[in-house]
């Protein structure tokens, strides 16, 4: 019942802590996903070490409609996340791909000046 104590899980099991938080009324922060340094940042701003408490005054309780609605928020943001690092390797193959293939032609371009180059030799010698 302390309104200071906070529950910090940083654990492999994310929409099943997400499930846990909505059902038990417990405000659900960060996704694991996210680098560490960001983690680590967020504990930062929210607790003032040499007090440990928080920084900012929030309610504690908090409605399950309102965990819920945020955890279907977070999934979309992640589901979303997902498409664009999809669409953005997709982007980095194609760009690969076209690479590769403007090196074969350059490379086919090259070998014809030489065969051209050595006719044209033979023909003047």
């Amino acid at each position: 019942m302390n309104q200071y104590a906070s529950i910090v899980m940083y654990a492999f099991l994310d929409f099943t802590i997400k499930d846990e938080c909505i059902e038990n009324g417990i405000e659900y922060k960060y996704n694991r996903r996210e680098p560490i340094e960001g983690f680590v940042s967020y504990m930062r701003k929210l607790y003032d070490y040499e007090t440990a408490r928080p920084r900012r005054n929030y309610s504690p309780v908090i409605s399950k409609a309102q965990l819920w609605s945020d955890a279907v928020k977070l999934r979309a943001e992640e589901r979303l996340q997902k498409i664009e690092q999809a669409r953005v390797a997709e982007k980095k193959q194609a760009r690969k791909d076209l690479l590769a293939k403007i090196g074969l032609a350059a490379l086919f371009l090259a070998m014809i000046g030489i065969i051209i180059l050595e006719q044209y030799l033979k023909a003047r010698s």
